[in-house]
């Protein structure tokens, strides 16, 4: 009789137990930083066939599967088939500076992006009328002003910003991404 196939899920919590960090529910110690809290999140993802996860105190995806020897096709049982075939393979949160999440954004395998906000019974919602867009990694921005950092790079995308991020350095980035000839120019005044 053939063994049942794992799912990412279950990859992913059978991981999280060979590092000793006892998965019990949807919450664990986060094995990429010094967790007492238990502060990553996990679960079946919606948007394809797979794992998702989220780190409260903001370490990366790839840190996260690093620290447990996984890769991000570890988080895929089979992509979830969409009229374009896309699957979910990042979620990027706008952050005001408390903290709170004002809109985020989804990256797509293959490329391709797509805006949310929360909305008050945990959703999202996919449009951001009237939402305050803040730079991406505000609360980090603020606490480098507030150690006297003078040197911040701005790039194109989140995953710069992370990437720079774990070399020690500060980086932000804004929501609507890298400037075309004919748009209209992105920097807000704001």
């Amino acid at each position: 009789m053939p063994k049942p196939t794992l799912t990412a899920l279950d990859r992913f919590r059978d991981a999280l137990t060979a590092h000793n960090c006892n998965p019990r529910g949807t919450a664990v110690r986060c094995p990429a930083h010094d967790d007492r809290n238990a502060s990553l999140s996990f679960g079946p993802a919606t948007q394809f066939a797979g794992a998702v996860m989220h780190c409260h105190a903001n370490c990366s995806v790839d840190d996260i599967l690093a620290a447990l020897g996984l890769t991000r096709n570890d988080l895929f049982d089979e992509p979830r088939q969409s009229k374009q075939g896309e699957a979910v393979i990042a979620e990027y949160q706008y952050r005001d500076e408390t903290g709170e999440v004002l809109h985020g954004k989804w990256r797509y395998w293959p490329k391709s992006f797509i805006q949310w906000r929360p909305t008050p019974n945990g959703g999202k919602e996919f449009k951001l009328d009237g939402v305050r867009r803040v730079l991406f990694q505000l609360p980090e921005l603020l606490a480098a002003k507030a150690r006297g950092e003078n040197h911040v790079y701005l790039v194109e995308g989140e995953e710069d910003v992370l990437a720079l991020e774990r070399a020690g350095v500060v980086a932000t980035t804004w929501t609507e991404g890298a400037w075309q000839p004919g748009q209209k120019p992105k920097w807000r005044t704001e």
